[in-house]
Formats: structure tokens, C-alpha cells, sequence
């Protein structure tokens, strides 16, 4: 009630702000003056002036009301930020390039990314969200829910793979022929640190003719592609874009029937997850599913 007066230096026009009668408000603010043995305002003929104690008391309660309000619609006014995490190939060479049209269809939500290897812990770590490279069964306190399975691509770029495979003549785009896998064990090849070409040099019972150019990161390992310095044999859905967009092109398809893929991970909860939470969850299937849509 001081507040109002003070703003308005007027009993009157503070008892309409208040819906109160002017005699109320007078002596509520002579009560608050007695309480406090405090001098606030200056009565005078046409209104009120506030004393230099009222007018220092007047900016402090300012101030209180101020950081209420900004508690209460903190409180009230649902979290729209969604902190997702993933790794750092993923962030980059997937999740970046879509951001766009996330935004165009929720603009009012914003997406928070964590891009690391480490292993990290919903509950604590403060996150909604995460997109994980691995295989079930996951741990009982997670829901995981599988978005794709993995097929491997040996890629290259385009003038790579013209120096040292034949263009495929009766393909409809530059498709280049790879029939014997032995063709492989003299090329320059790139490797991340899941291993893939080890794997994949076992099953085929060969062994590479020179050392790999090796990277912890498959995102660093596509860019050593996409710049002509050999063969790289990583996820399609890491790839899709640079094939589409004729930064590299697919010599080899290697099928993993090993149960690893991409899932969508979160902390088990007894209530339902904040709607800003789930639309992130939904738009991540919908995007899955189109890009394994694109693949066929």
C-alpha cells in the first residue's frame, strides 16, 4: 500500500488503484509510520511528497517488489529450454544441418546442445535428453529407445575415387565400382576410433597394406575424406548429407548385425516429461525416421 501511494503521492488516486477507500489507505500508511517511527511522506495541500527517509525506503521496496515478480514468473512460466546431448560427430555432421527447420517449428522452444564422449548422468548432470551410440540393454533407471541401426559406408570423395576406382558407366549418377574388397588393402585409409576397419579387415580375413591415418573422432575422419585423403568407412546416417550434396561418394556397403544403433535416452520418470521435452522428442524420431527413409 506504501508502494502505491508513493507512486501516485496521492491518497486518493491510490485508493482507486487499490479498490480501497481513501480514509484506508491514510491510515494504513500513518499505521506503517508508527511501526516504523519513521516520517515517509509530507502532507501537504494538493498531495504527498515523500521525505528523503520515505524516498529511500520507497526505491529499497521498489527494489523487493522488483525480484518477486522476476521469482513468480520464473516460477510460473513453463521451462522451454531442452538440453540435449549427444556426441560430437553426431552434433556436427547430423544434428547441426536440422537445427533449421527445429526452429522454424518451434520457435518458442530452445535447444541446448552437449556435445561430448563422456559418460554422463541424466539425473545429475542436468540433462533432458541424450543421443547415444550403443546397444541394449541399457541401465534399468533409463528409457532407450532405439531410433536406427548402423550400416557402415566406405566413403571417399569424388576425385579420390576417380584416381583409383572405375566410374561405374551404366549408373544414372557418378557411382563408382567396387566388386573385390581386396581392393581396399592398398588404399589410404582413415579411421575413428570405434574401429570400424579393423572389423571390418577381420571379417573379410585381409590385412591393410599401410598404416591408417587414425582420428578420435569420426566427424574429423569424414572432413580427412571429404578432403581427398583416403577411404573412410563410418555410419550412413553420419554421411547422408555429404553424399547428397556431392561431397563424397560410397564405394562400399557394410551391413552391422551386432544390435548397436542410435537411441534416444532418458531418465525413467513417474510423470509425464514437460511439453517443451517432448517435442524435441518427437521432432528427433520424426528426423530419424526421414533419414532412414532417405537411405533406401
Amino acid at each position: 500500500m506504501f508502494n502505491v501511494a508513493a507512486m501516485h503521492l496521492n491518497f486518493r488516486l491510490a485508493a482507486e488503484a487499490l479498490h480501497l477507500t481513501q480514509g484506508a489507505v491514510a491510515q494504513q500508511v500513518r499505521q506503517l509510520e508508527s511501526d516504523l517511527g519513521v516520517k515517509l511522506f509530507h502532507r501537504q495541500a494538493r498531495g504527498l511528497a515523500l521525505t528523503e527517509r520515505g524516498e529511500q525506503y520507497h526505491q529499497a521496496i521498489n527494489h523487493a517488489l522488483s525480484i518477486i515478480e522476476t521469482a513468480t514468473q520464473r516460477v510460473t512460466t513453463p521451462d522451454n529450454r531442452v538440453t540435449v546431448s549427444t556426441t560430437p560427430s553426431m552434433a556436427a555432421k547430423w544434428l547441426v544441418p536440422r537445427l533449421t527447420r527445429f526452429e522454424r517449428q518451434h520457435p518458442d522452444i530452445e535447444m541446448y546442445i552437449v556435445a561430448s564422449e563422456k559418460v554422463i548422468n541424466l539425473q545429475t548432470d542436468g540433462v533432458d535428453i541424450a543421443v547415444r551410440f550403443g546397444r541394449a540393454p541399457f541401465d534399468q533407471s533409463l528409457d532407450a529407445e532405439h531410433l536406427v541401426s548402423i550400416t557402415l559406408l566406405a566413403v571417399c570423395s569424388k576425385a579420390y575415387a576417380t584416381t583409383h576406382y572405375q566410374l561405374d558407366t551404366e549408373a544414372d549418377s557418378d557411382e563408382f565400382t567396387v566388386d573385390d574388397p581386396k581392393s581396399f588393402v592398398i588404399q589410404k585409409l582413415i579411421q575413428d576410433s570405434h574401429g570400424h576397419w579393423d572389423e571390418w579387415f577381420r571379417e573379410m580375413n585381409l590385412q591393410p597394406a599401410r598404416r591408417m591415418l587414425r582420428f578420435n573422432q569420426t566427424s574429423l575422419a569424414i572432413d580427412a575424406a571429404i578432403n581427398g585423403q583416403g577411404v573412410t568407412l563410418v555410419p550412413s546416417i553420419l554421411v547422408q548429407d555429404h553424399l547428397e550434396q556431392g561431397h563424397l561418394v560410397s564405394l562400399w556397403q557394410h551391413m552391422v548385425d551386432n544390435g548397436f544403433g542410435y537411441y534416444l535416452v532418458s531418465q525413467k520418470s513417474q510423470t509425464p516429461p514437460e511439453p517443451a521435452v517432448e517435442a524435441v522428442r518427437q521432432w528427433l524420431r520424426e528426423e530419424f525416421a526421414c533419414s532412414k527413409t532417405s537411405r533406401l
